[in-house]
């Protein structure tokens, strides 16, 4: 069952004004802020937290040719290859609040 869901378009990740395209190979620290959402968890269940390059049609499409798909077309889309490292080095991590039962 989704719970929530967020969106970061990495060109815009410093300004929405100056966007700054992704360059292939180098590794970014980003931050995807999600919905706000509350769910009571009982014992035993499990989370799991997917990453995707794309969420058509919840999202636009990403064409991940830096330009928008008004400038690109919808014929001209590009494979994305995503990696999340989760090393000592480049330790990755989802931040859950929790709150006590009343």
């Amino acid at each position: 069952m989704l719970l929530t869901d967020g969106i970061l378009r990495t060109r815009y990740r410093r300004s929405r004004s100056d966007p700054q395209p992704l360059v292939p190979g180098d590794v970014y620290r980003l931050t995807i802020n999600l919905s706000a959402t509350a769910n009571r968890f009982a014992a035993g269940h499990r989370i799991r937290l997917e990453i995707a390059g794309s969420n058509f049609p919840r999202f636009d499409v990403n064409t991940n040719t830096g330009l928008d798909i008004a400038q690109s077309g919808p014929d001209a889309l590009v494979r994305a290859l995503n990696t999340v490292y989760h090393d000592e080095q480049r330790p990755s991590y989802l931040l859950l609040a929790i709150v006590a039962a009343a």
